[in-house]
């Protein structure tokens, strides 16, 4: 599994949304794969920023969440797929 974050240097919500998602990324485990949105293909059909992608092995999504969502809800809705 891969856990994705995508930011924008320009958006003020993924400055401090950063911190965030690296604390996610040390509860369940992973590594949290940064990728600022100028400077990739556009790969996967991004609607907002930040947004946290959670792929499987294969690289297929199956989570996503877009803007500052609440720890606590995030570490819930991915547990669901992580045990």
């Amino acid at each position: 599994m891969k856990l994705l974050y995508f930011y924008n240097d320009y958006c003020g919500s993924c400055k401090g949304y950063s911190t965030e998602v690296d604390k996610l990324a040390t509860a369940i485990n992973l590594k949290a794969e940064k990728q600022n949105i100028s400077e990739i293909e556009p790969l996967y059909e991004l609607k907002g920023i930040p947004t946290i992608i959670l792929t499987d092995d294969d690289g297929n999504e199956i989570w996503r969440s877009v803007g500052n969502v609440a720890y606590n809800y995030l570490i819930t809705e991915i547990n669901q797929y992580i045990k």
